[in-house]
């Protein structure tokens, strides 16, 4: 739902500001996301984790 919004603005950041690229860290992955729940102790809204 969210994740066609936020690739659209990172797109557009991308494409005005080419020098800022290295910026954007790569999406969190599965394993990453499971470790950042056991840690906070719940689980976390799926917008959120289409987000990360």
């Amino acid at each position: 739902m969210i994740k066609p919004f936020v690739t659209e603005i990172i797109e557009l950041l991308l494409s005005e500001f080419r020098e800022g690229e290295e910026a954007f860290h790569p999406p969190a992955t599965e394993q990453q996301l499971q470790e950042a729940e056991a840690e906070l102790g719940f689980a976390l809204p799926a917008d959120l984790r289409e987000l990360y």
